[in-house]
């Protein structure tokens, strides 16, 4: 028992000082207990390497591993992280150590042992993929004909595929360090689209859909893994109290002052929406402390959700999908918070599962105050966010 707060700092001269924390740091970085004194593959003991992921090599685990440049397509390959649940084939130049699968023989603890360690693996997965496609510029994206500013003509089905035709890959910013303009919000828009679009085309399971599925799940999704990601920056970067960050130096103002210094109709709508994204996400957010892993987690949960409106195949493959990522966030949970109670953890993962009924009404909310734009506003937002916004009435 730590004689403390159970958040000691464990080092390599301090570690003997506090055995609780010390063990609780061996269990948050991977260890398996079962394992200790016994000689298992460095797989499954997971050591905290560093994951890296690349367009042309898909997912690696090494402590030194050199990062390509990644395409315009991601492919990435989860193959070894646990079971596909697509028919797609998915190569990788370089993978990480054979996972055998959950069916083999073995004890039960062994069989257990193994699904544990894949539900890791596609939390790594998506902490990688969450990072690599933030880093994404222009610069590293080959073939590109990207356009002078944003582009209205272009379709959400043809911009899923050519995320580079809707709008320059502008390197994404999150500090809050003037009051938005109009300018501001329309380019967040469709730069948020182009960072969302890359995102979901290089989760395999997303990209093996059938090309209607794929538009239909992005689009009436979007509004929750689109916010999503500007809420965690905000809860990251500690801004709630400023306003919410639009990715390029623009925020939205969050405090009745600052709201003033807004045209009446920006304050009318993306005002409202700022408040009930800090209030009923944000505020959850600190209230947990939720975790990157959590976040990533959750994040693709929201893109695999509507899957009643898909094909049969695109239901199966969703809903697996969707099995796979509950199961690894209460896996994570588990590792991360080890002397935490059943009902504890069961009551984290209900309460980061209730943000997605969330951010389906403030997308709800944002679709209908959008309307009460100007002429000018609304054409400025056409093509990709109307067709969105359209999407959101019909839920």
């Amino acid at each position: 028992m730590c004689s403390a707060d159970n958040h000691c700092d464990i080092t390599n001269e301090s570690r003997n000082r506090c055995r609780a924390c010390r063990l609780r740091n061996c269990l948050e970085g991977g260890m398996n207990p079962k394992h200790v004194r016994e000689e298992r593959s460095k797989i499954e003991r997971m050591p905290g390497n560093t994951c890296t992921v690349s367009a042309a090599n898909g997912v690696s685990h090494s402590s030194s591993a050199a990062s390509a440049s990644p395409e315009h397509k991601f492919s990435f390959s989860l193959s070894t992280i646990a079971p596909s649940t697509s028919t797609g084939s998915f190569s990788s130049g370089s993978q990480p150590a054979p996972i055998e699968s959950t069916n083999s023989s073995g004890s039960e603890a062994e069989v257990l042992d193994r699904k544990l360690i894949q539900e890791n693996q596609l939390t790594l997965f998506m902490v990688a993929l969450e990072k690599q496609t933030e880093q994404l510029t222009d610069d590293d994206v080959k073939d590109n004909d990207v356009m002078g500013a944003w582009s209205r003509d272009i379709t959400l089905t043809f911009g899923l595929q050519h995320p580079q035709m809707v709008i320059k890959r502008l390197p994404l910013k999150y500090s809050c360090d003037r009051i938005m303009e109009a300018a501001d919000l329309y380019l967040s828009w469709y730069r948020s689209f182009v960072f969302a679009a890359d995102w979901a085309m290089g989760i395999p399971e997303f990209r093996v859909l059938p090309l209607a599925d794929q538009t239909t799940l992005f689009k009436q999704n979007f509004m929750a893994f689109g916010w999503i990601t500007f809420a965690y920056k905000c809860f990251e970067l500690k801004q709630h109290l400023t306003g919410m960050p639009l990715g390029n130096g623009a925020y939205i103002p969050y405090n009745d002052e600052d709201q003033k210094k807004l045209p009446e109709r920006w304050a009318q709508t993306y005002g409202v929406v700022c408040r009930k994204l800090i209030d009923l996400i944000v505020k959850a957010m600190i209230e947990l402390q939720i975790t990157e892993e959590e976040y990533c987690l959750i994040k693709t949960i929201s893109l695999f959700q509507q899957d009643c409106i898909l094909s049969e195949a695109g239901q199966g493959i969703c809903s697996r999908m969707r099995d796979r990522l509950l199961d690894a966030l209460s896996a994570h949970i588990e590792k991360r918070y080890p002397y935490h109670t059943t009902s504890q953890r069961m009551t984290r993962a209900l309460k980061i599962s209730l943000m997605l009924p969330s951010f389906s009404h403030i997308g709800q909310v944002e679709s209908t105050l959008i309307t009460q734009l100007t002429a000018a506003d609304l054409h400025q937002l056409s093509g990709v966010p109307m067709e969105i916004c359209t999407a959101q009435t019909t839920l």
